[in-house]
C-alpha cells in the first residue's frame, strides 16, 4: 500500500489516505485547545480575579505575537512532525489569550480594550469571509448571493460600530468622572447572561466592570475615567 497519498476504495467510494491525516491533526488541536480552556476555567474560578486580569493584561499581546511568529515560521518547515507541531502551539497560543479575555467579559478594566479589539477583528474577519463567499455566490448566479450579501452587511456594520467604540476607547481623550455616587444598578438577560453595571455620578450615567462595580457603594466620591466611545470606567483612583 502506498504513502497517505494514495486512494483506496472502500464500498465503491474513492478515498485518500490522507483524509486519516486530517482528522488525527484536527483531534490533536481541539485537544490542545481543551486541556489549556479546561484549566483556565478552574484557575479562574479559584483565583483572584484581579491577579488574572493582570497576568492576561501583560501576556496577551507577546502571546498573539508569538503565535504569528511559530504561523509564520512552520511555512518554511518540510512536511513533518515538527511542521506540525509549530501549527498546534500556534494555534493555541493564538486562540488561548482570545479565550481568556472572553472568559472575563466585562470583569476587568484592564481587559475592555483588549475585549473591544478582539470582538472588532473577529466580527471584520467573519464579514471579509462571508462577502468573499457572497461575491463568488453573484458570479456563479446562486440564489444564496443575496441572503450571504445581508449576512455580510449586518455583520460588518456591527463590526464597524465595535471598531469605532474601540478607536475612541484607546486614542481619544477619556472622560473625567468627578462627584458623589448617586445610584448603582445592573441590567441583566435570562439567567444572568450578559451582565451589564451602571453607575450614576452627578446625574451623568456610566457603565463600570465587575471589579470596579463591586467596591463602589452609594455616596462615594470618585474620581475616574471613562472611554470616549463606550463610556465604560477604564480607570479608577
Amino acid at each position: 500500500m502506498k504513502a497517505s497519498g494514495a486512494r483506496l476504495k472502500v464500498g465503491g467510494l474513492t478515498r485518500r489516505g490522507g483524509d486519516h491525516t486530517g482528522v488525527e491533526r484536527l483531534s490533536v488541536v481541539i485537544v490542545v485547545l481543551a486541556v489549556p480552556t479546561a484549566l483556565g476555567i478552574a484557575f479562574y474560578r479559584f483565583a483572584d480575579l484581579e491577579v488574572v486580569a493582570v497576568v492576561i493584561h501583560q501576556l496577551f499581546l507577546p502571546t498573539v505575537v508569538l503565535a504569528l511568529a511559530l504561523s509564520a515560521a512552520w511555512r518554511f518547515i518540510p512536511v513533518g512532525r515538527w511542521r506540525t507541531g509549530f501549527q498546534i502551539v500556534g494555534t493555541a497560543f493564538f486562540f488561548a489569550p482570545l479565550v481568556a479575555v472572553a472568559a472575563l467579559w466585562h470583569q476587568s478594566a484592564l481587559l475592555v480594550l483588549h475585549q473591544e479589539a478582539t470582538v472588532t477583528l473577529g466580527t471584520l474577519a467573519v464579514a471579509g469571509a462571508l462577502g468573499w463567499r457572497a461575491l463568488r455566490g453573484a458570479k456563479r448566479g446562486t440564489s444564496r448571493a443575496a441572503v450571504m450579501l445581508a449576512f455580510t452587511l449586518a455583520v460588518g456594520g456591527y463590526g464597524a460600530w465595535c471598531a469605532s467604540l474601540f478607536i475612541r476607547d484607546a486614542f481619544l481623550p477619556r472622560v473625567a468622572v468627578q462627584g458623589s455616587v448617586d445610584r448603582l444598578w445592573e441590567s441583566s438577560g435570562p439567567r444572568r447572561i450578559a451582565v451589564h453595571r451602571y453607575l450614576s455620578v452627578s446625574g451623568q450615567t456610566f457603565e463600570a466592570t465587575y471589579d470596579v462595580f463591586r467596591r463602589l457603594r452609594t455616596g462615594d466620591r470618585i474620581n475616574a475615567e471613562a472611554g470616549a466611545g463606550s463610556n465604560v470606567l477604564l480607570r479608577i483612583r
